[in-house]
């Protein structure tokens, strides 16, 4: 049978909207003439801006809408930038409506660029699949198919289920009309495998009734009944949802066409007619869901004559179609007649009445030509972009596994640096037990000059001596220790390399002994940035080894990421916390862990909080909240971290963490190190000590 449900969906989109633009009539003329008024009394830009907003919102009127979203981008003052967006994207629809569709792309890119700026994923995919729309009305399709796919990949980057799925039903649903069926099934399945993940109704039953359209392009048996499977799939998935849009309304009764049209194949590939009766049946259903739309009754009329069709009853089959070809012509519904042209071509075939035959042929064959011509560049736009969205992939593939080569060196290095450690730290030992026996045999030899007065100056030598090598091993001892400190900052990041990706950050780090139990580390994630700061419960050498277990412990898990993936804080130190053996998990004091992306900040702690001070206003990060914490941030604003030792020392010092940081910002970056070390200075240290500021 003629495939035919994808002209039948744009009639019907369009119908459905028409019929919801005219009972809203009335009541969007005095909702706008209002604001009309209210605009013209109007006094200050911004009760002008809100109105120009408020106008393109509620006018169905092109002009209008031109008119007073122009106005309103005048306006903006650079706060709203989510109400700039939507104004764009109301002034590309003014255009669009007007068919201008060149400047149409113009305005919905900018709302889209916004929208996707502001963090606004949800908008930036709606209005990237009205630019597909756009381009394909001027036969861009290259630019078309680029732009689906590029709403397709930011939307992965977010993880963003929903925005995920629409994109994949748009991708799928186009592969679709251009008859691309093993394309189309692999887009859409992945859009229904991650609607089912999420549990999402409207997604599964939209993405179903796309999967039931293109399991029945090839038309044998296997593929009807697969494509009727599908198509009842939908409208279970579709019959959950209380309130349908337009487009779910439009796919449910395309899933009633696929039910009919499958059957009736069935019935005509299996010679069983037992299926002309359950198509029947559907389109009883059918009828009842579009009796409040009368043009649309087209449809009905159209699956009644190939059903008499079916019954081998041409002579009704005729009749009928030829009132349903005059009723579509009355309704100006000549979209329909393309595939009424070819039913009635078959249908006077069968009559042998070659005649009419041939001049409804004819006629079908006029109107689908364009429609063929149109289709063959879609398709090698398709192709030619999806190549290239591969290509991408494996550049993308080639360069992590170069980073996952990178991280293996460093591993190894990593490895080579723990065992030297490992042995420096056994040499440790071994010199303090030496320690030890000397000090026991220099209290023996104290006890036996007590007894024996004329060896006390033999044995005042020998002590003498022992001095002398006491030094020597407590300058041994230092050295050690001096050296465990420089593999300890080979662990975390310089100063420097904190510099490069936060000009102007305050790195203060003081042990209050040698090494230090405190850490900080920093990385880029392609157009993210990392930042993690910790401590251990512990000082000296035993809160050193945990630190570095745990910095070693975070870069493993910071380099499994790739970076177009979503970095979530949270995730990240759950990962750590797994990789850390229960003894290192007990020592460590707490971690802060931010993400830098474009004007937005990320934070996730294990008992550590942190400062975001944004327009001046500070604002306490919790770090014992599950989670990940989400902030935008503008030039200006600063983060501060500091470890838990750190809150220790300055609660001992009568101050909170808050109030320093605090006065901290009030300062430029070149006199926030001097005022922290002329506060730590006043009195003696008794815990590690670890602040970093990063200005925006």
């Amino acid at each position: 049978m003629l495939r035919r449900i994808a002209i039948i969906s744009v009639i019907l989109c369009l119908s459905l909207f028409a019929k919801a633009q005219d009972d809203a009539e009335d009541e969007e003329f005095d909702v706008v003439d209002s604001l009309l008024r209210e605009y013209a009394a109007a006094t200050s830009d911004t009760t002008r801006f809100r109105l120009c907003y408020e106008i393109g919102y509620e006018s169905n009127d092109p002009d209008t809408v031109i008119k007073y979203s122009s106005i309103g981008v005048s306006l903006f003052d650079s706060k709203d930038s989510s109400r700039l967006a939507k104004l764009y994207g109301y002034w590309g629809w003014g255009f669009g409506k007007k068919t201008q569709y060149e400047l149409a792309i113009e305005y919905s890119k900018k709302s889209a660029e916004i929208s996707k700026s502001i963090g606004d994923i949800e908008r930036y995919v709606f209005r990237s699949v009205n630019v597909s729309i756009y381009y394909q009305f001027v036969h861009n399709y290259q630019d078309m198919w680029r732009t689906l796919y590029d709403a397709l990949q930011v939307a992965q980057q977010y993880a963003d289920t929903v925005n995920m799925c629409y994109c994949y039903y748009n991708i799928a649903d186009i592969y679709d009309d251009l008859g691309m069926k093993e394309q189309g099934i692999e887009v859409a399945t992945k859009g229904f495998q991650l609607a089912q993940q999420s549990n999402n109704y409207k997604d599964m039953g939209m993405l179903a009734s796309v999967l039931s359209m293109l399991n029945k392009l090839d038309g044998d048996v296997n593929d009807c009944r697969e494509s009727i499977n599908w198509a009842r799939r939908a409208l279970k998935y579709l019959d959950k949802i209380d309130n349908l849009d337009d487009d779910c309304l439009s796919k449910k009764i395309n899933s009633y066409l696929q039910l009919i049209d499958g059957y009736l194949s069935l019935a005509e590939l299996e010679k069983n007619d037992s299926f002309i009766d359950s198509a029947a049946r559907y389109n009883c259903e059918l009828e009842k869901s579009l009796e409040d739309y009368s043009n649309i009754q087209i449809l009905v009329m159209d699956n009644k004559a190939m059903i008499k069709y079916a019954k081998r009853d041409y002579r009704g089959a005729e009749k009928l179609l030829n009132e349903t070809l005059k009723y579509a012509n009355d309704m100006d519904c000549y979209g329909y007649n393309i595939y009424i042209y070819n039913d009635l071509s078959k249908t006077y075939s069968k009559l042998g009445d070659y005649r009419n035959a041939i001049k409804y042929y004819e006629l079908y064959r006029k109107e689908i030509e364009p429609i063929s011509g149109t289709k063959a560049m879609m398709e090698a736009a398709a192709f030619q972009t999806r190549a290239n969205v591969e290509v991408e992939q494996e550049a993308a593939e080639y360069e992590k596994r170069i980073a996952e080569m990178d991280l293996m060196e460093k591993k190894s290095h990593f490895r080579r640096m723990m065992t030297v450690s490992a042995i420096g730290f056994v040499a440790l030992l071994v010199l303090v037990f030496f320690i030890w026996r000397i000090l026991q045999h220099t209290r023996k030899g104290n006890a036996d000059i007590a007894s024996h007065n004329e060896e006390i100056k033999t044995q005042n030598e020998e002590l003498e001596v022992e001095k002398v090598r006491l030094q020597e091993v407590n300058n041994k001892i230092r050295q050690s220790m001096r050296y465990a400190r420089r593999i300890q900052m080979a662990t975390v990041s310089s100063e420097a390399e904190i510099e490069e990706l936060f000009p102007g950050a305050l790195v203060y780090n003081k042990p209050c002994e040698i090494v230090s139990g405190d850490w900080y580390w920093t990385s880029r994630l392609g157009s993210k940035r990392i930042l993690a700061l910790g401590g251990s419960a512990k000082i000296g050498v035993p809160g050193a080894l945990v630190s570095m277990m745990t910095v070693n412990a975070l870069k493993d898990t910071i380099g499994q990421l790739s970076a177009m993936s979503m970095v979530s804080p949270s995730a990240i130190l759950r990962t750590v916390q797994s990789k850390l053996p229960e003894s290192a998990r007990n020592n460590a004091a707490g971690v802060s862990l931010c993400v830098f992306g474009r004007g937005s900040v990320r934070f996730a702690g294990v008992n550590q909080n942190a400062l975001l001070f944004k327009n001046g206003t500070p604002i306490i990060m919790g770090g014992d909240k599950p989670g990940d914490k989400f902030n935008t941030v503008s030039p200006g604003d600063a983060v501060m971290l500091y470890s838990t030792t750190t809150k220790r020392e300055l609660v001992a010092r009568n101050i909170t963490p808050e109030i320093l940081c605090e006065t901290l910002y009030q300062k430029s970056p070149v006199e926030q190190k001097g005022a922290v070390e002329e506060f730590i200075s006043q009195s003696e240290q008794k815990e590690d000590i670890t602040i970093v500021s990063i200005t925006i």
